[in-house]
């Protein structure tokens, strides 16, 4: 981001952005923040799912959030790749919406998702918190079973049987967003041609083919309805990296 806005507000350097941008300022890792860019779409949601291995004892969300009642520190939660990224925020919201102190549950952090479910399936973690299209393949052979996903509704296709987490009880929405933003300072006339430009580029049946393929949710903003959005997610982000003590 820095660089993107070493490159002046001509209109033609972009650059995708996803929740780290928040995270960041946040936490003090970052000093730019999303005003300190142009927002110039949001392109799709990445829900974060709770999966157990198959063999594993919790079969359901319930069972999940009765032994993390009954004992936090006896659930250890897999998540990748930082301390206070979209995987530990969803694993602490949802203990916090059940009443659980989010410091007591075990959370271990592993430098890829893939390695996060891997202690999984080794049964060495109990949960892991992912991407649903990391989790997909494990389901579809067996081995991986997801106990809940962070989205608002219901997903499509081979995780249609899939409950989210509201549907439980746990009001907990979480994605790995992905936006397009660009230099701060960017006129009306150039937003507009990328709003019109990138309006269209998710209508084309080659987008959305991308996205059903990887269990993504089409969510487009526009300009001025992805900047509210990104200060609202500033807020939730805050509040939640906050009760983890990340700050």
């Amino acid at each position: 981001m820095a660089y993107l806005n070493q490159q002046g507000s001509e209109g033609r350097h972009i650059a995708v952005g996803s929740p780290s941008l928040l995270i960041n300022h946040i936490s003090g890792k970052g000093q730019l923040n999303y005003n300190d860019v142009t927002s110039l779409a949001l392109l799709f949601s990445e829900y974060i799912v709770i999966a157990v291995r198959n063999e594993s004892p919790i079969k359901t969300g319930a069972e999940l959030i009765q032994r993390m009642k009954a004992d936090p520190g006896s659930v250890s939660a897999a998540v990748a790749t930082a301390r206070g990224g979209m995987q530990h925020i969803t694993v602490g919201r949802i203990a916090k919406a059940v009443g659980v102190d989010v410091g007591k549950v075990r959370v271990v952090v592993f430098n890829s998702g893939s390695e996060s479910i891997t202690q999984v399936l080794g049964g060495h973690i109990d949960v892991v918190a992912t991407a649903v299209a990391n989790a997909a393949p494990h389901v579809a052979n067996g081995r991986l079973r997801i106990i809940g996903v962070a989205a608002p509704q219901r997903l499509s296709g081979a995780l249609a049987n899939v409950p989210t987490w509201k549907e439980q009880g746990v009001d907990v929405v979480a994605s790995n967003w992905r936006s397009v933003v660009g230099p701060k300072g960017m006129t009306a006339a150039q937003i507009a041609w990328w709003d019109n430009a990138l309006e269209k580029l998710v209508q084309t049946k080659e987008w959305n083919e991308d996205i059903q393929k990887n269990y993504w949710v089409n969510s487009y903003l526009g300009n001025t309805e992805s900047q509210t959005f990104f200060a609202s997610q500033y807020d939730e982000l805050r509040n939640a990296m906050n009760d983890l003590l990340v700050k």
